[in-house]
Protein backbone atom coordinates (compact mmCIF):
# COMPACT_ATOMS: atom_id res chain seq x y z
CA UNK A 1 0.00 0.00 0.00
CA UNK A 2 1.48 3.40 -0.94
CA UNK A 3 2.01 6.12 1.66
CA UNK A 4 1.48 9.47 -0.07
CA UNK A 5 3.73 12.35 0.92
CA UNK A 6 4.98 15.51 -0.77
CA UNK A 7 6.47 18.92 -0.11
CA UNK A 8 6.45 22.24 -1.92
CA UNK A 9 9.28 24.73 -2.31
CA UNK A 10 6.92 27.64 -1.58
CA UNK A 11 3.51 27.34 0.10
CA UNK A 12 2.96 31.12 0.00
CA UNK A 13 3.76 32.20 -3.58
CA UNK A 14 2.64 35.31 -5.43
CA UNK A 15 0.36 34.94 -8.42
CA UNK A 16 2.42 34.00 -11.47
CA UNK A 17 5.23 32.40 -9.45
CA UNK A 18 6.07 28.77 -10.17
CA UNK A 19 5.68 26.25 -7.34
CA UNK A 20 7.65 22.98 -7.38
CA UNK A 21 5.96 19.91 -5.91
CA UNK A 22 8.38 17.20 -4.68
CA UNK A 23 6.87 13.74 -4.35
CA UNK A 24 8.29 11.63 -1.49
CA UNK A 25 5.67 8.87 -1.58
CA UNK A 26 6.70 5.41 -0.37
CA UNK A 27 5.66 2.40 -2.51
CA UNK A 28 3.79 4.46 -5.11
CA UNK A 29 3.77 3.45 -8.76
CA UNK A 30 1.68 6.18 -10.38
CA UNK A 31 0.42 9.56 -9.23
CA UNK A 32 -2.40 12.02 -9.73
CA UNK A 33 -2.20 15.68 -8.69
CA UNK A 34 -5.05 18.11 -8.20
CA UNK A 35 -3.72 21.64 -7.63
CA UNK A 36 -7.05 22.95 -6.34
CA UNK A 37 -7.55 25.49 -9.11
CA UNK A 38 -9.01 23.15 -11.70
CA UNK A 39 -5.61 22.05 -13.03
CA UNK A 40 -4.23 18.50 -12.69
CA UNK A 41 -1.11 16.51 -13.53
CA UNK A 42 0.13 12.92 -13.54
CA UNK A 43 3.83 13.86 -13.50
CA UNK A 44 5.74 12.49 -10.50
CA UNK A 45 7.31 15.85 -9.51
CA UNK A 46 5.34 18.61 -11.23
CA UNK A 47 5.58 22.38 -11.19
CA UNK A 48 2.52 24.61 -11.19
CA UNK A 49 1.74 28.31 -11.44
CA UNK A 50 -1.33 29.79 -9.74
CA UNK A 51 -2.83 32.64 -11.77
CA UNK A 52 -5.25 33.97 -9.13
CA UNK A 53 -4.73 34.73 -5.46
CA UNK A 54 -6.46 32.75 -2.71
CA UNK A 55 -6.14 29.52 -0.73
CA UNK A 56 -5.84 26.29 -2.71
CA UNK A 57 -5.79 22.69 -1.51
CA UNK A 58 -3.22 20.70 -3.51
CA UNK A 59 -3.87 16.97 -3.39
CA UNK A 60 -1.58 14.07 -4.30
CA UNK A 61 -3.13 10.65 -4.84
CA UNK A 62 -0.63 7.78 -4.99
CA UNK A 63 -1.52 4.46 -6.60
CA UNK A 64 -0.12 0.95 -6.20
CA UNK A 65 0.33 -1.51 -9.07
CA UNK A 66 -2.82 -1.85 -11.14
CA UNK A 67 -4.27 1.02 -9.03
CA UNK A 68 -5.64 -1.46 -6.50
CA UNK A 69 -4.64 0.58 -3.44
CA UNK A 70 -4.37 4.31 -3.02
CA UNK A 71 -3.37 6.94 -0.48
CA UNK A 72 -4.01 10.66 -0.51
CA UNK A 73 -2.39 13.70 1.13
CA UNK A 74 -3.13 17.44 0.87
CA UNK A 75 -1.28 20.72 1.44
CA UNK A 76 -2.78 24.21 1.50
CA UNK A 77 -1.15 26.74 -0.83
CA UNK A 78 -1.82 30.37 0.16
CA UNK A 79 -1.34 32.44 -3.00
CA UNK A 80 -0.88 36.18 -2.51
CA UNK A 81 -1.41 38.95 -5.02
CA UNK A 82 1.71 40.02 -6.86
CA UNK A 83 2.97 43.60 -6.69
CA UNK A 84 1.09 44.75 -9.77
CA UNK A 85 -2.24 43.39 -8.50
CA UNK A 86 -1.74 44.93 -5.06
CA UNK A 87 -1.00 48.37 -6.51
CA UNK A 88 -4.08 48.59 -8.71
CA UNK A 89 -6.56 51.06 -7.28
CA UNK A 90 -6.78 54.53 -5.82
CA UNK A 91 -4.21 55.57 -3.22
CA UNK A 92 -4.30 58.58 -0.89
CA UNK A 93 -0.89 60.19 -0.43
CA UNK A 94 -0.61 60.89 3.30
CA UNK A 95 2.91 62.28 3.63
CA UNK A 96 5.90 63.05 1.48
CA UNK A 97 9.23 63.46 3.29
CA UNK A 98 12.32 64.82 1.55
CA UNK A 99 15.92 64.94 2.73
CA UNK A 100 18.08 67.27 0.62
CA UNK A 101 21.77 66.55 0.01
CA UNK A 102 24.34 68.76 -1.72
CA UNK A 103 27.59 66.95 -2.60
CA UNK A 104 26.69 64.16 -0.11
CA UNK A 105 26.08 66.64 2.74
CA UNK A 106 22.58 66.91 4.21
CA UNK A 107 21.39 70.48 3.78
CA UNK A 108 17.72 70.35 4.76
CA UNK A 109 14.45 68.46 5.10
CA UNK A 110 10.83 69.05 4.26
CA UNK A 111 7.68 67.11 5.16
CA UNK A 112 4.39 67.54 3.32
CA UNK A 113 1.07 66.28 4.71
CA UNK A 114 -1.58 65.81 2.05
CA UNK A 115 -5.23 66.53 2.66
CA UNK A 116 -6.72 65.03 -0.49
CA UNK A 117 -3.99 64.18 -3.00
CA UNK A 118 -4.72 60.82 -4.60
CA UNK A 119 -2.95 58.57 -7.05
CA UNK A 120 -4.95 56.22 -9.26
CA UNK A 121 -2.89 53.25 -10.40
CA UNK A 122 -3.91 51.07 -13.32
CA UNK A 123 -1.76 48.61 -15.24
CA UNK A 124 0.29 51.29 -16.98
CA UNK A 125 -0.41 54.81 -15.79
CA UNK A 126 -1.11 57.04 -12.85
CA UNK A 127 -3.11 60.22 -12.33
CA UNK A 128 -2.53 62.39 -9.28
CA UNK A 129 -4.99 65.02 -8.15
CA UNK A 130 -3.83 67.58 -5.61
CA UNK A 131 -5.72 69.74 -3.14
CA UNK A 132 -5.94 72.48 -5.76
CA UNK A 133 -7.66 70.16 -8.25
CA UNK A 134 -4.69 70.12 -10.61
CA UNK A 135 -3.87 66.72 -12.11
CA UNK A 136 -0.64 65.12 -13.22
CA UNK A 137 -0.27 61.95 -15.24
CA UNK A 138 2.62 59.60 -15.90
CA UNK A 139 3.62 55.97 -16.14
CA UNK A 140 4.61 53.41 -13.52
CA UNK A 141 6.62 50.62 -15.08
CA UNK A 142 6.28 47.84 -12.53
CA UNK A 143 9.11 45.32 -12.35
CA UNK A 144 7.48 42.86 -9.99
CA UNK A 145 10.42 40.54 -9.45
CA UNK A 146 12.49 43.38 -7.96
CA UNK A 147 9.49 45.15 -6.39
CA UNK A 148 10.62 48.40 -7.96
CA UNK A 149 8.91 51.07 -10.01
CA UNK A 150 10.11 53.64 -12.50
CA UNK A 151 8.26 56.84 -11.68
CA UNK A 152 9.12 60.11 -13.43
CA UNK A 153 12.44 58.70 -14.63
CA UNK A 154 13.70 57.95 -11.12
CA UNK A 155 14.03 54.43 -9.79
CA UNK A 156 11.50 54.00 -7.03
CA UNK A 157 11.59 51.18 -4.49
CA UNK A 158 8.60 49.76 -2.67
CA UNK A 159 9.70 49.66 0.97
CA UNK A 160 6.49 48.03 2.20
CA UNK A 161 3.23 47.06 0.56
CA UNK A 162 0.06 45.62 2.06
CA UNK A 163 -3.53 45.51 0.86
CA UNK A 164 -4.11 48.97 2.38
CA UNK A 165 -0.72 50.72 2.79
CA UNK A 166 2.30 51.46 0.63
CA UNK A 167 5.61 53.18 1.35
CA UNK A 168 7.76 54.22 -1.61
CA UNK A 169 11.24 55.74 -1.66
CA UNK A 170 13.29 57.16 -4.46
CA UNK A 171 16.39 59.29 -5.01
CA UNK A 172 15.94 62.33 -7.23
CA UNK A 173 19.52 62.96 -8.39
CA UNK A 174 20.53 65.99 -10.44
CA UNK A 175 23.51 68.29 -11.04
CA UNK A 176 23.98 72.02 -11.48
CA UNK A 177 27.39 72.88 -12.85
CA UNK A 178 29.87 70.76 -10.89
CA UNK A 179 27.59 70.38 -7.86
CA UNK A 180 25.44 67.26 -7.48
CA UNK A 181 22.17 67.25 -5.56
CA UNK A 182 20.15 64.34 -4.22
CA UNK A 183 16.63 64.53 -2.86
CA UNK A 184 15.81 61.35 -0.91
CA UNK A 185 12.03 61.12 -1.06
CA UNK A 186 9.70 58.88 0.97
CA UNK A 187 5.97 58.68 0.17
CA UNK A 188 3.42 57.11 2.54
CA UNK A 189 0.10 56.12 0.97
CA UNK A 190 -3.19 54.50 2.04
CA UNK A 191 -5.49 52.64 -0.34
CA UNK A 192 -8.95 54.22 -0.72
Amino acid sequence: TPVAEFSVDNDNPKTGEEVTFTNSTVDGVSYSWDFGDGETSDVENPTHTYESFGDYTATLTAYSKKEKKTDEVTVTIDVDKNTTEMLVGTWRMNTLDVIFYEDQIQVGTVSVVYNSATLVYTDASYVTTGDDGATDTGTWNVITEFATLNMGGDVTTIVSLTETTCVLTYDDIYTSGSVSYTDKITINMTKQ
